[in-house]
């Protein structure tokens, strides 16, 4: 005969005869996996919680977490709000339940000095309001760690997650609606007709029952959000659009189900299709806030969470939180840096275009300030620590994720007729079951407020814009451009000012070789010797010279050596050669022949990079080097000129470059050496003046204004977060598709007004004849479904 199984009273860990620990409980002797657990159950008892153990359901056995954490860790995410009041903001790892919410909040509120805890089971974030003076920070972490749960600073939820659940969840609700719709659809056609034209008895109620059978799954089961919503609006006593779906659907639902026993008419598919109609546009509005929500984990994996201190002791791994002003950092060639600082000691290059959008990395020696988010190339660096929290980096994404945050002018303004159009209706039918009571028979009464209700029912509306973005969207994948915030179609026909990005954006943002100059050497020669010197680096400028070279081989290369900033050295096939700017060629002492000085003035002058090679003795060849414009970008900037908008080349490069591209491409209007926040803050400005500016870029320095604009799109070979921040993307890395995104976005926004005026023009026609009794419920069923049908039609343009 087995054993009975044991298992920790409190955490259910199974456990073997001999691991098992007993501890006395009440006057009880109980087992338990470890003494741990055994103090989380007398924490629990003393405190008087324990009907946690009741609540518990779907709890996953194992040992809680027993670690202690450091109070320094949590001291960034406190804010001060007065004297007696502070708000902690921190994740719990440990979360398996329900149960383990209402645990940790009972058990807190139990504290003196804790005001408020509120805590989100979905993303495992808490919210703490307490009074520092009767309270500390560690005394708060104590008490979670207490009950085996652990307190983590910064963000550790994963709100994506969240969201996908909740658009998988709305996409399987609105497949169900949509399968049981249909099947209910060819029977209620039947019933139509019968209503018209007659029908046998027997096989009408046969119908009913069956109608009535495929329309429950879609009212208790597809509309569960809208339930959830509508009893959630009645406790906060706030009308939502929800309310009047669920009062449209189940009043129609529950009138049809009378209906049937008193051999009346009935509207099982009203129910149904309000439901389905409107579960589409509410799956399409879901998945457009996931695509933008995987934006907050993108800026922070920019940011390094660890750095290297230099402490007395040597050199230690410290979380960044820990780092504060005047703190020494270790940065080695490869390692972000992690914070904005000067450096105190080494040289090295480190490639800044996150935030200048040059492609050449930036010489930095000591005294030099260099940026959170950048990348140290090929030296060791120690940096005195400047700003941790307050970096150019954190401002970029504080100001990126503010921008996103701010809801679309059509959704207020919806919004704001909600406020009034729903208690509107239930305030009209209510009046209308009234003032017909007094005059006809009850039964009449209700069926012309389910009509008002049934009428009112938002199927047209919620179909209006969801269905045109919808095939807008379409359209503008096929044309090239993956839309990301469907508001863009509504926003792009109002635009008078276009604003691109130089690097990567109008430029290819790869350096290439676009001329030689030799003077005592065969430019194939210097090409090989440049490029087996060049085989050795890492830096961005190395790449042109591989691409440049024809054939296979490249020249062996023995003895590198990398001077950031200035150049490299190094024997190829035996001889030593230098490859470099002036400043490094004037260092080895090389003759510099006139001719090279006069064009190295000219290349400078056109804003191009200068590259010397010399061998010991003399300079042999110069390498003009310089970004690609692209192929395309003269013939769009010529056609968006007839769209009757400015044009504006805004840049983080050097003024003679940025004027030279703007020349190439016929762009009137440019501004050189502009930051990241510059940038923003100048489209901020053009936008107070009633400016509508649609920003195109590619780069983190070019999120900022990216998110700040009145529109805006990027480019897919940019980096993730200006494709994030922008509300839409050119998947073929081609700008021509622009010109005809504009013409179909006007198309698209005149059809979205079409039809919410087509949507608002009949419910206020349609709904005052309800209320005299003049629209029967099958009428005004057919005219909701002739409505919606008008709206899909209508969209269905945008496909021509």
């Amino acid at each position: 005969m087995s054993e009975p199984f044991l298992s920790c009273v409190h955490c259910l860990a199974p456990l073997k005869k001999e691991e098992v620990l007993w501890y006395e409980i009440g006057g009880k002797l109980e087992p338990f996996c470890c003494a741990g657990c055994y103090a989380i159950r007398l924490a629990i008892r003393e405190a008087d919680l324990e009907a946690f153990y009741e609540r518990r359901k779907g709890w996953i056995p194992g040992q809680p977490e027993f670690k202690e954490v450091e109070e320094t860790l949590f001291e960034d995410s406190v804010k001060r709000l007065s004297e007696e009041e502070a708000e902690l903001k921190l994740g719990i790892s440990g979360l398996r339940c329900a149960a383990c919410v209402w645990l940790i909040e009972k058990f807190l509120r139990k504290k003196k000095g804790i005001k408020r805890v509120n805590i989100n089971f979905a993303t495992h974030r808490a919210t703490i309001s307490f009074n520092p003076q009767e309270i500390s920070l560690k005394e708060i972490l104590s008490a979670i760690t207490s009950l085996g749960y652990l307190p983590l600073p910064g963000l550790t939820s994963d709100p994506e997650k969240v969201l996908e659940a909740e658009a998988k969840d709305l996409l399987i609700r609105f497949g169900t609606a949509g399968f049981f719709s249909m099947q209910l659809m060819l029977y209620t056609v039947s019933l139509y007709a019968g209503y018209f034209q007659g029908i046998d008895p027997e096989l009408r109620r046969f119908f009913e029952f069956l109608a009535w059978g495929l329309s429950t799954p879609v009212m208790f089961y597809s509309a569960q959000p809208f339930w959830k919503n509508f009893f959630m609006s009645l406790r906060l006593r706030e009308l939502s659009m929800d309310v009047l779906i669920i009062l449209g659907s189940f009043s129609a639902y529950l009138y049809s189900v009378g209906a049937i026993f008193l051999e009346k008419e009935v509207y099982f598919d009203t129910s149904a299709m309000i439901i389905t109609f409107i579960l589409l546009g509410r799956y399409l509005e879901k998945k457009m806030r996931f695509k933008a929500s995987s934006l907050l984990r993108l800026l922070l994996s920019y940011q390094p969470r660890y750095a290297t201190k230099v402490s007395e002791t040597g050199e230690v791994l410290v979380l960044l939180e820990t780092l504060k002003e005047g703190d020494l950092v270790v940065v080695r060639p490869g390692e972000k840096i992690p914070v904005d600082g000067v450096v105190v000691e080494g040289c090295s290059e480190v490639q800044e275009s996150l935030f200048t959008g040059e492609p050449m990395p930036v010489y930095k020696d000591r005294e030099d300030y260099v940026y959170a988010g950048s990348l140290n190339i090929n030296g060791r660096l120690i940096i005195k620590v400047k700003a941790v929290k307050e970096t150019l980096l954190s401002k970029i994404l504080h100001a990126v994720t503010t921008a996103l945050e701010e809801k679309p002018r059509l959704q207020t303004l919806a919004d704001r007729v909600i406020k009034v159009f729903v208690p509107g209706i239930l305030i009209i039918a209510l009046v209308t079951f009234l003032y017909w009571n007094f005059h006809v028979e009850t039964k009449v009464a209700l069926l012309r407020a389910v009509s008002v209700l049934v009428i009112a029912c938002p199927c047209a509306l919620g179909l209006a814009l969801p269905l045109v973005y919808l095939i807008a969207t379409q359209r503008s994948y096929e044309l090239g451009i993956l839309i990301k915030d469907s508001t863009l179609f509504e926003r792009v026909p109002y635009l008078n000012k276009i604003a691109f990005d130089k690097t990567g954006t109008l430029t290819k943002g790869e350096p290439r070789i676009v001329e030689v100059k030799t003077y005592s050497v065969e430019e194939d020669s210097a090409l090989k010797v440049a490029c087996g010197l060049e085989s050795g680096s890492s830096h961005p400028i190395a790449k042109a010279f591989l691409k440049a070279v024809k054939g296979p081989s490249v020249p062996k290369l023995t003895q590198f050596r990398n001077y950031p900033g200035r150049g490299i050295e190094g024997y190829v096939e035996g001889k030593i050669y230098y490859l470099g700017n002036q400043k490094f060629m004037d260092e080895k002492n090389l003759e510099m022949p006139d001719q090279a000085l006069k064009d190295l003035q000219e290349a400078t002058e056109k804003g191009f990079t200068p590259v010397f090679l010399g061998d010991e003795k003399k300079v042999l060849a110069l390498f003009i080097v310089d970004d690609t414009i692209r192929e395309e970008a003269r013939e769009v900037v010529r056609s968006l000129k007839d769209f009757d908008m400015e044009i504006w080349l805004l840049s983080g490069d050097e003024e003679r470059s940025v004027k030279r591209v703007a020349n190439f491409l016929h762009i009137d209007y440019f501004i050189s050496k502009a930051t990241p926040m510059e940038k923003a803050e100048l489209i901020k400005k053009w936008q107070e003046k009633e400016e509508k500016v649609l920003m195109i870029g590619d780069g983190i320095n070019d999120a900022p204004a990216l998110a700040v604009s009145y529109a805006s799109l990027a480019l897919s070979s940019g980096v993730e977060l200006a494709m994030e921040s922008a509300q839409g993307v050119f998947i073929k890395k081609d700008l021509r598709s622009l010109p005809r995104f504009l013409m179909l976005s006007r198309k698209a926004l005149k059809i979205a007004k079409e039809n919410l005026f087509w949507a608002f023009s009949y419910n206020s026609i349609a709904i005052p004849l309800a209320v005299m009794g003049k629209i029967h419920p099958v009428i005004s069923a057919i005219l909701m479904a002739l409505s919606s049908l008008f709206v899909v039609a209508n969209s269905l343009r945008l496909t021509k």
